[in-house]
């Protein structure tokens, strides 16, 4: 072995760890509306997190739309 490639930095992968639960998942996605919550999220705890929100900051999302009650 030559000795650039002992002083070579070895590639480090990223964790893809949700910031709720703490797990490994293969999709995740950045929810950030304050501070204290900004991170990558899976699924089910980025719904979580949405669920949390005031119907004024719902609004904000472009997929969100409000239901009207009949």
């Amino acid at each position: 072995m030559s000795l650039i490639n002992s002083i070579r930095p070895k590639p480090q992968s990223i964790a893809r760890m949700c910031n709720g639960c703490m797990k490994d998942h293969n999709k995740l996605a950045w929810f950030g509306m304050t501070p204290l919550n900004q991170g990558m999220y899976c699924r089910k705890c980025w719904q979580q997190r949405f669920d949390l929100l005031s119907e004024k900051q719902k609004q904000e999302w472009s997929f969100y739309k409000h239901k009207e009650k009949k």
